[in-house]
């Protein structure tokens, strides 16, 4: 008897509650354990697209704010057999159905830096700028021959107005710079505003981004380096297709070669231009529109007296006018700002907090884009925004 009392154990219904306790442990602990690797993998997408967003509006920040410089009043292109008044920085609109692209004239970012000190010298930080000392036939020769090499894109600048000048040779003893629009009377279009004795002279690139698709299919923003063109429009070689990305005839310029990848999983670019046509600097007052046509040209007369509630039928195939009349009857680019809006997808597929795939679909309207109604894909989006002031095309900013 004494021997029985002695023994210990458990009974079975005692087995069957502790094992029921320790499922129920171990199936909290899994699901906190599945949820906490969620959550983390969550938060790491979310910081790439934090990620990718910042870089693709780095790229573009740097390019905005440094177009311009040395032609607020526009610059002068000799494109399709003629000579255009345009803004350093225009784009067009993919209006609701597909993204926006935009060009932008950008300096080298030595452009300010100290040039050649002196008449044939040589020394001088590369792409910086320098001075026309004469003008002969339609060639100009310059102070500093040290700063760029043949080929380069340069601009002409009197620091309102400038002239692109393509294809560029120079003569390093001589000190003289032919380029492809010497006979195309840049250096007189349309009162000697540009190729003038003084005239700054520096290289400069022109930038075309856009959003396209990788033979995966994964979206991603690019951007191409351009040239003018000659007449016949172009084409834009993509990285997954070859793409008409311009008007057929009268493209102010064509990509020049293969785009380069800025930043993958950039699904959308839209774009507004802030337009002051009130000419007094407040951005309450700017026009907000959302493409400025594939080359937007200066207007002689401005707005030419267009009430300001018109300006939305201005839009048109051209694009709006970006120019309106100063105070001496001239034009100046009443663009003044861009408000950038970039959309993230996210890399994988998106999950509900059950483990099944999201009913994640495109966001419904980032500026003119609308995707109303568009069918779920799982992919989870983050949109980014920033406004940028544009000082370069402001001559009072001078």
């Amino acid at each position: 008897m004494n021997a029985r009392k002695r023994q210990s154990g458990m009974t079975l219904v005692e087995l069957l509650v502790a094992s029921a306790i320790l499922l129920v442990a171990v199936a909290l602990a899994s699901s906190l354990m599945i949820t906490g690797v969620r959550l983390t993998r969550d938060g790491e997408i979310r910081v790439q697209e934090s990620d990718e967003a910042r870089m693709a509006m780095g790229e573009l920040a740097k390019s905005v704010r440094l177009a311009g410089l040395g032609a607020p009043n526009g610059l002068y292109v000799h494109s399709n057999g003629k000579n255009q008044l345009v803004s350093p920085i225009f784009g067009t609109d993919g209006s609701a159905t597909a993204p926006d692209e935009m060009w932008v004239v950008v300096p080298d970012g030595n452009a300010m830096r100290e040039g050649c000190p002196s008449l044939g010298s040589t020394a001088g930080d590369p792409g910086a700028a320098t001075r026309i000392a004469s003008v002969k036939l339609g060639l100009p020769t310059v102070i500093c021959t040290g700063t760029f090499a043949d080929g380069d894109m340069l601009m002409s600048s009197n620091l309102r107005t400038g002239a692109l000048l393509t294809a560029s040779v120079l003569d390093a003893t001589l000190g003289t710079i032919s380029f492809a629009e010497v006979s195309s009377g840049l250096s007189t279009s349309p009162t000697k505003s540009s190729l003038q004795v003084g005239d700054l002279v520096f290289r400069v690139n022109v930038w075309h981004y856009f959003v396209d698709r990788d033979a995966n299919g994964v979206p991603g923003l690019y951007r191409a380096k351009v040239k003018t063109s000659t007449g016949g429009g172009g084409t834009v070689t993509n990285a997954k297709t070859a793409l008409a990305k311009q008007p057929a005839t009268a493209a102010l310029f064509v990509d020049d070669g293969a785009p380069t990848l800025v930043q993958q999983n950039i699904e959308d670019l839209q774009i507004a231009y802030g337009l002051d046509y009130a000419g007094n600097g407040d951005p309450a007052g700017f026009i907000w529109v959302d493409g400025l046509g594939s080359a937007p040209q200066f207007s002689a007369a401005g707005l030419g007296g267009t009430a300001l509630s018109n300006l939305s039928a201005l839009g048109g195939a051209g694009g709006l006018v970006s120019s309106r009349q100063d105070l001496l009857g001239g034009t100046t680019n009443a663009l003044r700002a861009i408000r950038v809006s970039v959309v993230v997808r996210g890399s994988g597929l998106s999950q509900t907090g059950s483990g099944t795939p999201s009913t994640a679909t495109p966001l419904a309207k980032v500026e003119n884009h609308v995707q109303t109604g568009a069918n779920p894909d799982g992919y989870r989006r983050m949109l980014a925004s920033r406004t940028f002031e544009l000082p370069n095309l402001s001559p009072g900013s001078l």
